[in-house]
């Protein structure tokens, strides 16, 4: 939950985009129409771990994801990853 201090503040918070394509869109939050599940988690992810540990579970996805693009690159040429980079 995130509580304003006053109404002025929270007019901020607002976001207005009158050319969308689907006619007006204004929504009273920074993320939009999405779920606030995903930061709740990536929070209480942080809290839980703390940013070592937080930071060391996503060096860890970036490897794993940096060794599957490079397996699948080799061992199945048919198939074409695109922005494919094994960075390490």
């Amino acid at each position: 939950v995130l509580l304003y201090r006053n109404t002025k503040i929270r007019h901020y918070m607002y976001f207005c985009f009158p050319n969308w394509t689907g006619g007006l869109y204004v929504t009273p939050t920074i993320a939009g129409s999405r779920s606030g599940a995903v930061i709740a988690a990536t929070w209480a992810s942080l809290v839980s771990l703390g940013y070592n540990g937080l930071q060391q579970r996503a060096l860890d996805i970036h490897h794993t994801a940096n060794v599957l693009a490079r397996r699948i690159s080799q061992e199945i040429p048919q198939l074409s990853l695109l922005g494919a980079s094994f960075d390490e």
